[in-house]
């Protein structure tokens, strides 16, 4: 049979192991914000200009096609058009680089002005 010191050395030994376990504090596995923070501020991230300028590119998507027939007018390129088949043609091919587009307010005979100006590639 075991001793009763061996026990208590045992016993002594286990709990001792397990307080000290459990009083080390955990580390943190990330750094706060705090700690990570620019001292000077917030970092920002600017877009660089382009050769060509400040370019803004986006994606716009509406139909410019779905007025009425005889109702609407095309300036492309400060010539006026109303043959909406040539405006498709136009805006489908894939040389053509759209520089500007604006839907101007109705004239007083109720026709609605919409503004291209392309260049090609």
């Amino acid at each position: 049979m075991m001793s009763p010191g061996f026990l208590f050395i045992a016993l002594f030994v286990g709990l001792a192991g397990s307080l000290y376990g459990q009083s080390t504090q955990p580390k943190e596995a990330f750094p706060t914000y705090q700690q990570i923070k620019h001292p000077t501020g917030e970092i920002i991230d600017y877009d660089h200009a382009t050769p060509q300028g400040n370019a803004v590119s986006r994606v716009v998507k509406f139909n410019l096609f779905d007025y009425p027939a005889g109702e609407v007018v095309y300036m492309i390129n400060g010539k006026s058009t109303t043959d909406v088949q040539a405006v498709k043609k136009l805006m489908n091919n894939k040389d053509v680089q759209i520089e500007s587009l604006s839907i101007k307010e109705p004239t007083k005979d109720s026709k609605q002005i919409i503004e291209i100006n392309y260049v090609a590639k």
